[in-house]
């Protein structure tokens, strides 16, 4: 980053190396230069062999995009992919259940068939989460989905 980017080059300077990789990796994707997430792309889906990249999110930090990369999502990361689709804040889904109605059901669908493309898992049945039922919580939902223990 601090090739590509005269601030960052300035800060790297000035951090000591383990406060300037958090400072980079909780950035936003969308402040890395074009060209150097092309090539990290690129790279990194050559090495991991992997044919294409799924995100679960909109706008991704780096640090985020790079652990899609490696298949990590904590329960922290679902709840944060939920809050990009709604906009509504992480903490509303937490205790909530589907049978709250906090989504329509088809943007749900469209959310939990992003969650398995990424992950692999398989939740939805016959297109549905009807047979989860409305008791069934976004906290079971995350867990589901959470490849990595809670930090």
């Amino acid at each position: 980053m601090a090739q590509y980017d005269e601030l960052c080059a300035e800060a790297k300077a000035l951090k000591d190396p383990k406060a300037y990789v958090n400072m980079v990796m909780e950035m936003r994707l969308s402040e890395m230069n074009g060209a150097l997430k092309k090539f990290l792309e690129t790279t990194l889906c050559k090495r991991l062999e992997k044919k294409d990249h799924v995100s679960i999110y909109f706008n991704p930090t780096i640090g985020q995009w790079t652990d899609e990369f490696l298949g990590r999502y904590s329960t922290e990361d679902i709840f944060s992919a939920l809050s990009q689709f709604s906009g509504l804040k992480p903490s509303l889904f937490m205790k909530a259940t589907f049978g709250r109605n906090l989504l329509y059901s088809s943007l749900l669908i469209d959310i939990i068939e992003t969650f398995e493309q990424a992950t692999g898992k398989k939740l939805l049945k016959n297109d549905s989460f009807e047979h989860l039922g409305d008791d069934y919580s976004f906290m079971e939902l995350a867990e589901f989905f959470a490849t990595v223990p809670a930090e």
